[in-house]
């Protein structure tokens, strides 16, 4: 059994709800609700007026900084190929996927920003200003909450909501584009007030227990709301206190857990990136960097056919070893970048791993193709997406 208590999170993600509507009297048939109007999303604005740590993902940014960190033309083709299929699979309101709207639209708009492809991009802008109307319309609908329910009571509806936080405010940071101001502000607000005492979160924002899978996209989240000048004093004041439940959750080996201070692979990439993500620096992560690193070379070598796949974990692995930087970095780079390219379809999807796997990951459904496709378009956009000065070890 891979890692016990991994489990209850993909589960609790692989919730969905069924609403039986009852049909109208065919003799006085309710008309329709009006469609919301939506105004089309402006272009987003020049590349000066990107904030720094967004700028790597401009056209005439990417390439030097992919060859500066050593990612091959390959992945970057790779990258195109899969926004193509999640472009393809859109669903005709603009969302994504069929259980999951919420977090599958939030990964796959996280990915089309990665790369620069705001609504005024030529190939895509249309695929996100569809998406980005969705979102406006049914968030407002839903009161902000982004899972797009009226209710956080679903163990998923967290993780849903801070996905799709996290992709509307890196939208905001990188436009301003001002009608998503006040539902990024209210939905901010949800993250804000679900914060525990003991500085992370849990489901359905019950503020009784610290569950480190469900923070990272919250924490992710208000990163980027920070950034944009979204509830800035309260974001840099709930992000000050998870540093200090990040350093409570670290193992004796460097490692960070589940719930409480473990050794846990699968969670340290999440632990190590968000500790880095608000003024952390290098002696805060250097043991968890070792332990990722150890573990992956002797028992959980990154092969995306193999038993030990794990694209939530190699995600956070990715990113936080990125930042990191120097060795750390080129050795991970060196595991990851071209078997995660080999195992792309030729559709441009990334197909279910080998080996055994929890949740969306190992699903054969469009739910399972968007999050694995958008978590490997992610990856692969490493270089470029966001801009730390590496730490060099």
């Amino acid at each position: 059994m891979l890692y016990p208590g991994w489990l209850l999170p993909f589960c609790g993600f692989m919730l969905s709800a069924v609403v039986i509507a009852q049909s109208p009297p065919p003799t006085l048939p309710a008309p329709p609700p009006p469609a919301p109007i939506v105004q089309p999303a402006p272009p987003p604005p020049a590349t000066q007026g990107l904030p720094f740590l967004l700028q790597g993902r401009e056209a005439n940014m990417r390439g030097a900084l992919a060859k500066r960190y050593g990612m091959k033309p390959a992945s970057d083709v790779a990258v195109v190929r899969a926004l193509q299929w999640l472009k393809d699979q859109q669903n005709a309101d603009g969302s994504w996927g069929t259980q999951n709207r919420g977090a599958m639209t939030g990964l796959a708009l996280l990915a089309f920003l990665g790369r620069g492809e705001g609504p005024a991009s030529v190939e895509f802008g249309k695929s996100v200003s569809k998406a980005l109307e969705w979102v406006l319309s049914q968030g407002t609908l839903n009161g902000a909450r982004l899972h797009m329910w009226d209710s956080f009571s679903r163990n998923s509806d967290v993780y849903e909501h801070g996905i799709l936080t996290y992709a509307v405010a890196e939208y905001y940071a990188m436009t301003r584009d001002e009608r998503f101001e006040d539902l990024l502000k209210m939905a901010v607000k949800f993250i804000l007030r679900g914060q525990g005492p003991g500085g992370g979160w849990n489901y359905n924002y019950d503020q009784t227990r610290n569950d480190l899978s469900v923070s990272g996209w919250q924490i992710q989240a208000l990163r980027l709301a920070h950034l944009g000048g979204i509830e800035h004093l309260q974001s840099a004041a709930a992000l000050t206190k998870t540093n200090v439940y990040l350093d409570r959750m670290r193992g004796p080996n460097g490692g960070y857990g589940y719930t409480g201070p473990e050794d846990r692979y699968s969670l340290t990439g999440t632990g190590v990136f968000c500790r880095l993500l608000w003024k952390g620096g290098r002696n805060d992560v250097r043991n968890g960097v070792s332990f990722i690193l150890k573990v992956t070379e002797k028992d959980k070598p990154v092969r995306y056919r193999s038993e030990w796949a794990d694209l939530y974990a190699w995600y956070y692995h990715t990113y936080a070893l990125f930042v990191v930087g120097g060795e750390a970095w080129k050795r991970w780079r060196d595991w990851f970048q071209d078997d995660l390219v080999a195992a792309q379809s030729a559709d441009g999807s990334w197909a279910p791993p080998g080996g055994r796997a929890y949740g969306p990951q190992g699903a054969d459904t469009v739910d399972g193709g968007v999050y694995r496709t958008s978590l490997c378009a992610l990856m692969l956009e490493v270089a470029y997406r966001y801009q730390w000065p590496p730490l060099g070890f």
